[in-house]
């Protein structure tokens, strides 16, 4: 309940919202991600006909927020603490980027509930910036700065690679589906995962199933991400793995955990297509997705 408490308190503060960059103990490191061109990227953001790419290294390096929860903060060298390791969650954002606090509240619930983050810069590091009228490419981006945020964890001193979680928010989400599915894209980089966290996802229409426990999270009244894929997903017999857990947030609607959601639309890609769809900030819905994140993590993060 203490811990649900934090995290419910640090998503609706509401005075001095956390965002990514005013997250304290942030370290900033790299990660390497497997590149895709900028053609496969964001053809609207410059990419030219007829230009092939230009040649560059198997791994795109992506700058990352790497923080430490404040109890291991506290030890002042908790990499060098012999025998001290704390689960992680790979935080992959939504299609905002870093935009507005709604991404770095969550991480600051994460911290305060004693987890490391690692919370890659994908657009930033292919100078994007919002881009919340497309999807499939920013999916693929974020699925790669996972796989490669997870390889980077596996061997970070003072983290317990038996307990790397990927979390994401909506194009984010679906990214983190796909980490949790089989097969697993980060395995071949020698990293395992111990669950997946989608908040708002479009939920694909089939899976081969997941190799780790799946919660996601729907907004029963969204929009854009409309909560009867998932249903259809939960209720299918998966072909192995653990079935995913759905918590649904009765008349919630796209934005809910978004502070600056009061009311407002947006542009989104969503089953419309590229239209102004309603966001709404609810304070009610935020408390049963904090819970809800809370027990799941509380269960299957349990020290091996």
């Amino acid at each position: 309940m203490l811990v649900a408490a934090m995290l419910v308190a640090a998503l609706l503060a509401g005075a001095q919202p956390a965002t990514a960059s005013t997250l304290p103990r942030a370290e900033t490191v790299t990660i390497g991600s497997p590149y895709l061109p900028p053609s496969r990227l964001a053809p609207r953001d410059g990419a030219r006909a007829g230009l092939a790419p230009p040649a560059l290294p198997a791994f795109l390096p992506v700058p990352a927020l790497f923080l430490r929860p404040p109890a291991a903060a506290a030890d002042g060298a908790p990499d060098a603490a012999p025998g001290r390791r704390v689960p992680a969650v790979v935080f992959l954002h939504g299609c905002a980027g870093w935009q507005g606090p709604r991404a770095g509240q969550w991480i600051a619930g994460l911290l305060a509930a004693g987890h490391a983050v690692l919370a890659p810069a994908s657009y930033a590091a292919r100078g994007l910036t919002a881009t919340c009228d497309s999807r499939g490419a920013e999916v693929q981006m974020l699925l790669q700065d996972g796989a490669g945020a997870l390889r980077f964890l596996a061997t970070r001193a003072g983290i317990d690679p038996a307990r790397l979680f990927v979390m994401g928010l909506d194009v984010g989400a679906e990214a983190a589906l796909r980490l949790a599915g089989e097969p697993g894209p980060a395995e071949p980089l020698g990293a395992a995962i111990a669950g997946a966290i989608a908040l708002s996802p479009v939920c694909p229409t089939g899976s081969t199933g997941y190799r780790a426990p799946v919660l996601i999270i729907a907004a029963a009244l969204d929009a854009v991400a409309p909560v009867q894929p998932c249903r259809d997903l939960v209720a299918q017999n998966p072909a192995q793995g653990p079935r995913p857990r759905l918590v649904e947030l009765p008349g919630a609607q796209q934005g809910f955990d978004d502070p600056e959601a009061g009311g407002t639309t947006r542009a989104l890609l969503g089953p419309a297509g590229v239209r102004a769809y309603p966001m709404l900030f609810d304070a009610i819905a935020v408390d049963r997705a904090v819970r809800a994140v809370t027990a799941f993590l509380g269960e299957v993060a349990t020290p091996r």
